[in-house]
C-alpha cells in the first residue's frame, strides 16, 4: 500500500515531545531556572503520547500485516525489530556506568533483556525507563495477532471493544505507574497497550472500508480551508495541552479523541496542512522515531553528568542553547543508531531466519 508520509511527521513531532517531557528528570529540575520550572508544569500531560503510539501501532498492524503468516514468524519479526536497539543501548549503559554516576540496574535489566519488564512481572521499570512501552507493545501485538487469526471477526470486534473499555477504565482510575499492577493482576502498561491497539484496529477498519471512496473526491477551495482549519486546530490543541500548559481537567483520556480526529484528517489528506506534511522529509525524520525513544534517556543522562552538573553557570546563562544542543545531539545519535544498528540488524536477522 502507499505509505502515509504525513503520519511519519506526527510520529517525529510526538516523539520529540516525549523527549522534551523527560528532560524534567535532571535538566528541567535544575535550581534557579524559572523557565525550566515552567517547562515542568506545562508538559504535565505529555506522557499520554505513548497511548498515541499504541494507537498508531494497532492501525498499521491491521492495515499491513499478512495474517496468513504463522504466529511464530510474526513474533520473531517483531522481536528482531524491537530488541537489537535495546540491547545496544543497554550495552552502552553498562559501559558508561563504570565511569559515571549513571546506574545500570543489573537485576531489573534481566527482565528488560527478556522483554518482559512491563508485563506485570516486575516491581520496577528497568534501566531504560523510556522503553517500558516496548514490552507492553510487543506482547499486546502478539495477543491481537493470534486472536484475529483464530476467531470470527464479529467476536473479535466485540472482544476488542470490551478490551478498550475495560482497559482504559482501569488505566484511568488506577493512578499507578506503567510497570505496576492494578488489583495485583492488571498491568497498567498492558492496559494502555490493549486499549490503544484496539482503537487502532477500528481506525484501520474505518480506513479500509472508506478510503477508496474518499480518495477520489475533490473538495472546493472553501471545503479545503475548512479541513485545513480542523487539522491545524486539532494539532495546535494537542501541542497546547501537551507542552504549553496542562488542561484544568482531571480526565487525561480527553486527549485521546483529538488525536483520533487529527489522525483521521491526516490519513484522508484533504486539507493543506496534511498535504504539506505528506513529503519525504517527514519520512526521513520519522524513521528515527524508535531509535530516539530507546536512546534519548542515555544521552540526556550523560549530558546532565558532563554539562549540567559540571558547568551549571553556563546552563544558567544559556538555558535555551543548552536545550537546543541537547535535542540536536539526541537526534544525531539516534540517526547513527538507526543506520548502524537498527536497520542493518533487522535486515540481517530477517534474512538469517528467513522471515
Amino acid at each position: 500500500m502507499e505509505k502515509i508520509k504525513n503520519i511519519e511527521f506526527l510520529r517525529f513531532v510526538f516523539i520529540m515531545i516525549i523527549v522534551w517531557s523527560h528532560l524534567r528528570f535532571g535538566v528541567f529540575d535544575m535550581d534557579k531556572l524559572d523557565v525550566y520550572k515552567e517547562f515542568i508544569v506545562n508538559s504535565g500531560w505529555a506522557w499520554i503520547i505513548c497511548d498515541y503510539f499504541f494507537i498508531l501501532s494497532g492501525f498499521f498492524l491491521f492495515l499491513k500485516t499478512d495474517f496468513t503468516t504463522s504466529f511464530g514468524k510474526f513474533a520473531a519479526k517483531k522481536f528482531f525489530r524491537f530488541m537489537p536497539v535495546i540491547y545496544f543501548v543497554l550495552l552502552l549503559l553498562w559501559g558508561v556506568s563504570f565511569f559515571t554516576p549513571i546506574g545500570y540496574a543489573k537485576y531489573d535489566n534481566l527482565f528488560l533483556i527478556l522483554n518482559i519488564h512491563c508485563t506485570g512481572l516486575t516491581f520496577h521499570g528497568g534501566g531504560i525507563g523510556s522503553v517500558w512501552f516496548v514490552s507492553s507493545l510487543f506482547w499486546a501485538l502478539c495477543f491481537y495477532f493470534y486472536l484475529y487469526k483464530i476467531i470470527d471477526k464479529r467476536f473479535f470486534n466485540l472482544i476488542t471493544a470490551c478490551l478498550i473499555f475495560f482497559c482504559y477504565g482501569i488505566y484511568l482510575h488506577a493512578d499507578l505507574e506503567h510497570y505496576q499492577n492494578f488489583a495485583n493482576l492488571f498491568n497498567i502498561g498492558f492496559c494502555r497497550a490493549f486499549g490503544g491497539i484496539g482503537i487502532g484496529y477500528f481506525l484501520s477498519e474505518l480506513y479500509k472500508n472508506n478510503i477508496e471512496r474518499i480518495k477520489p473526491k475533490n473538495l472546493n477551495f472553501l471545503q479545503k480551508i475548512c479541513m485545513t482549519f480542523a487539522e491545524c486546530y486539532l494539532f495546535l490543541f494537542l501541542i497546547r495541552y501537551l507542552v504549553l500548559g496542562r488542561m484544568h481537567y482531571d480526565n487525561f483520556l480527553i486527549m485521546i479523541p483529538p488525536f483520533i480526529g487529527l489522525f483521521i484528517l491526516f490519513v484522508i489528506k484533504k486539507g493543506y496542512f496534511s498535504k504539506l506534511a505528506d513529503n519525504n522529509l517527514s519520512v526521513f525524520f520519522g524513521k528515527f522515531t524508535y531509535s530516539i525513544l530507546v536512546s534519548h534517556q542515555l544521552i540526556k543522562d550523560l549530558w546532565v553528568c558532563f554539562v549540567c552538573q559540571k558547568y551549571p553557570n553556563w546552563v544558567l546563562n544559556h538555558p535555551y542553547i543548552n536545550l537546543e544542543i541537547l535535542l540536536l545531539l539526541i537526534i544525531l545519535f539516534s540517526m547513527l543508531i538507526y543506520y548502524f544498528v537498527e536497520k542493518p540488524s533487522y535486515k540481517y536477522l530477517k534474512t538469517k531466519f528467513g522471515l
